[in-house]
């Protein structure tokens, strides 16, 4: 029985999934977040505070499902809701880092640059940067086409 090879698309998931399982199994789960709560603390920590609807945008899900996670991150004491004018709409709600959650953040980044740096030894200069260059204009391409995502799974 030979084997059929992966499309790009198919590899790509399929190693996104590999990552992620290891990033749950030996970053998030041992420091009692997620992948969503440390995307969102990524985007606080290097974005500053950010309304619910860009965090909405960063982090994927619902507008039901990230006021569910950002009530936990502030539950935990990692984020604080802040409004810019005082007596203002309470829809201009915006939030922020807490330094806990900064810490946090950066325990997290610090534990991916090590791996990081261990699996980079496995290739050459000219191979990482060629990774690199496909993967930001990848998220560039799904960035760009991101209405027409839902209607290519239709066909």
């Amino acid at each position: 029985m030979s084997k059929v090879p992966l499309t790009v698309g198919e590899l790509i998931v399929v190693t996104a999934i590999r990552l992620k399982t290891i990033a749950n199994r030996f970053v998030f789960s041992p420091n009692g977040t997620t992948s969503s709560q440390f995307r969102i603390l990524r985007l606080l920590s290097n974005e500053g505070p950010q309304r619910p609807s860009a965090i909405m945008k960063y982090a994927g899900g619902t507008k039901s499902n990230v006021s569910q996670r950002i009530n936990m991150l502030e539950e935990e004491g990692l984020v604080y809701r802040l409004q810019r004018k005082k007596g203002g709409d309470l829809r201009s709600v915006f939030v922020a880092v807490t330094p806990k959650g900064r810490k946090l953040f950066t325990k997290l980044r610090d534990k991916f640059k090590k791996s990081s740096r261990e699996l980079e030894e496995h290739f050459s200069a000219k191979e990482i940067a060629g990774c690199m260059n496909f993967l930001k204009k990848l998220n560039k391409a799904i960035d760009e086409n991101e209405q027409k995502i839902p209607k290519l799974f239709d066909k």
